[in-house]
């Protein structure tokens, strides 16, 4: 027992509230409130039909969504394709995965719902991250592991305070804003062209 207490004080030392063998994306924005942001970076998620309502839901209460996705033509997109090779989600499977989320977010950011942002980044990936609060800081966050698996069906991890938080929600704000600083240069052309359109919607 002591033991299995001393385990779990740990883990909550490190900001771990639970974690997820089954991730439902939808909860991200579910349980973002109005005024809060969802922050994801990701490579794309094959599953996007299954949380886009809940997309709009979110947007159209009054929370800001800020996504970076993977760029197509960046040599990490082209890696990550690698290591997923004996799945279902290489080759054909991960161009037309990755183009058809952006198809899927560009189209619901282009409807005026709300405030909506994609940015592309072509640096390294780190961990697929959610998370959810007022930026620069955030009250919640999800995270998984590329490892030989697409993560949209592997185990998240929950977390709520912390260290680790604190550190992704940093992360996040640096690679966000280190994408405005590589449009206009090569290979970030969709970068510049989707940001553009989006601001003129919303801003």
């Amino acid at each position: 027992f002591r033991e299995a207490t001393g385990i779990a004080a740990a883990i909550s030392s490190l900001g771990i509230y639970t974690a997820h063998a089954e991730f439902d994306f939808g909860r991200i924005f579910r349980e973002a409130r109005k005024g809060e942001t969802v922050s994801w970076l990701d490579t794309y998620c094959p599953r996007q039909n299954e949380f886009i309502d809940d997309v709009v839901g979110a947007l159209r209460r009054g929370v800001k969504v800020r996504m970076l996705i993977i760029d197509p033509q960046c040599d990490n997109a082209r890696f990550r394709n690698q290591e997923l090779e004996s799945t279902v989600d290489t080759g054909g499977g991960w161009d037309g995965g990755l183009d058809a989320f952006i198809s899927k977010m560009t189209a619901v950011a282009g409807r005026g719902y709300g405030k909506f942002e994609i940015r592309y980044y072509r640096d390294l990936p780190c961990v697929p991250m959610y998370l959810v609060g007022r930026p620069p800081t955030a009250r919640k966050a999800y995270f998984s592991v590329f490892l030989v698996r697409a993560t949209a069906g592997c185990q998240h991890v929950e977390l709520t305070h912390g260290d680790w938080l604190t550190d992704m929600a940093k992360y996040f704000e640096r690679k966000w804003d280190r994408q405005t600083e590589l449009q206009g240069r090569p290979g970030a052309g969709r970068s510049e062209e989707h940001t553009s359109e989006l601001q003129s919607h919303h801003d």
